[in-house]
């Protein structure tokens, strides 16, 4: 039984001892699949939130060494505002990938 269809629990009762091992392990090669696609999201997540703020700081030293002081909270809150648009589109595209390819 490659694919697990859940019926009901009287059909459940008539299987054999094989045809429950094999069940078993169909749910657990499923379990270290979605448990593996979880930690590499994961990681995929956290490298996408680093290069983010990698930018913002390389944007932030230009930024502080070649303007004055009164100008850096607007240059702070525009370099923000649009590297967190960048951000929240690379997340959004991250995840439709993810979906379609566990799907």
């Amino acid at each position: 039984m490659n694919v697990i269809n859940f019926i009901n629990v009287s059909s459940l009762r008539s299987l054999s001892i094989s045809e429950v091992a094999a069940i078993r392990r169909s749910i657990s090669m499923h379990l270290i699949f979605l448990r593996k696609a979880m930690i590499t999201s994961v990681q995929s997540l956290k490298l996408i939130q680093h290069q983010y703020f990698k930018k913002i700081l390389k944007k932030f030293v230009n930024y502080e060494r070649n303007s004055s002081p009164k100008s850096m909270p607007k240059v702070c809150k525009t370099i923000h505002k649009q590297y967190e648009q960048q951000f929240q589109l690379k997340v959004t595209k991250f995840k439709r990938s993810l979906t379609f390819n566990v799907i």
